[in-house]
């Protein structure tokens, strides 16, 4: 039954990512690359295809993993002054714009609701204080994803105001 299951899945991320092309562009990302921040807004959406970036909020320093099959992204509704995303490796992704995100609108509500729901998880997590369960369930969830432990433990230095290292994760 499992293997079945997987198998459906599969079938659903490829219908998803060719849906997701026709709406956007397949793009590299270098490893270190700033994607969005609040110096070099977009009001795009992001379908990671391979590799893992991280979106953190560089006030709070609370940073959040993202892996192939998410979306992520800096549309205007989620616009801050204090979260980007970096590639922590170097990764393909789809970009959708705002006029683009539209026309999906109205072509699969379905998907949009999906991209728009997974912004949402996004922003709230990286806004809202984080407690220990908080971020326990966090690593919970990256683990049962398979993520590399490497991405998940690493101690990394963050740029907080002004340019200033505000702590290590």
């Amino acid at each position: 039954m499992g293997a079945i299951s997987l198998k459906h899945k599969r079938m659903n991320e490829k219908k998803k990512e060719e849906k997701l092309n026709t709406f956007g562009n397949k793009t590299k990302i270098d490893q270190n690359e700033i994607i969005f921040s609040p110096e070099k807004k977009m009001n795009e959406a992001f379908y990671l295809l391979d590799g893992f970036i991280e979106v953190i909020n560089r006030e709070t320093c609370v940073s959040r993993l993202v892996g192939p099959g998410e979306f992520f992204g800096d549309r205007s509704i989620f616009e801050s002054d204090v979260i980007y995303a970096e590639a922590l490796t170097p990764v393909h992704l789809i970009r959708i714009d705002g006029e683009n995100f539209n026309r999906l609108l109205y072509s699969d509500a379905n998907l949009a609701m999906d991209i728009t729901a997974s912004l949402s998880k996004h922003h709230l997590f990286l806004t809202n204080k984080q407690n220990v369960l908080s971020q326990v369930k966090e690593l919970f969830s990256h683990m049962k994803k398979r993520y590399p432990i490497k991405f998940l433990l690493k101690s990394q230095k963050k740029k907080g105001r002004n340019g200033s290292v505000c702590c290590s994760n």
